[in-house]
């Protein structure tokens, strides 16, 4: 069995079309929820660049040094999540990785009319931690998928700064949305990690 460390999580984010098309969900505000969002729904094995996550219908791979983690709250959330799996350095540098239901698919051929619908909730709940958007939405790919990008800050629910790079690729009514938190000190480790995740996700 794994061992997994429990952490707050400072952002937890779905689209805009999740928010609407879901009542009563998130929980958004500016101090960590007790209720836990990590589910454990694979298997981590090690691989030539590093560890191989699958499970939930996906995979990625991931920097060998780093561990799994289960989160035990956040500081804003919304949306309709089904699972969440969570690595890193430690409990402040970390990537999360979710998957939401939205009612809308959304494809490469609609997505540029949800833009302004997402990124004003991602504005919201970067807000809610204490925080703001510094770039965004820009126009990605992951697995193939039409995704958005952004990057901003926000305080964790002890109060610590700390920067993400938000990734939300969308499969119909799917949405999988890719979290990298992280400080100062783990900035340049943590963004390389993302990277990779980010370029070794796929779906299937």
């Amino acid at each position: 069995m794994r061992t997994r460390i429990r952490i707050p999580l400072v952002l937890a984010l779905a689209s805009a079309l999740a928010l609407v098309g879901c009542s009563g969900n998130g929980g958004g505000g500016s101090t960590a929820t007790s209720s836990p969002t990590g589910v454990p729904g694979g298997t981590s094995t090690p691989s030539a660049s590093g560890k191989t996550f699958s499970g939930n219908g996906i995979s990625f791979q991931y920097p060998e040094s780093w561990q799994e983690f289960t989160l035990s709250g956040t500081t804003a959330s919304s949306g309709n999540q089904l699972w969440n799996e969570t690595v890193g350095i430690d409990a402040i540098n970390f990537v999360s990785v979710s998957g939401y239901t939205i009612n809308i698919p959304i494809t490469s051929g609609n997505i540029d009319d949800q833009k302004a619908g997402i990124g004003q909730q991602i504005s919201d709940l970067f807000a809610q931690a204490g925080g703001g958007i510094d770039s965004g939405p820009t126009d990605e790919t992951m697995a193939g998928l039409p995704a958005l990008g952004f990057t901003g800050t926000a305080n964790n629910p002890d109060g610590q700064p700390v920067s993400s790079r938000l990734v939300l690729a969308f499969d119909g009514t799917t949405e999988y949305f890719v979290n990298c938190q992280y400080d100062d000190s783990g900035q340049s480790e943590l963004l390389a990690g993302c990277d990779q995740i980010v370029g070794s996700f796929a779906v299937g």
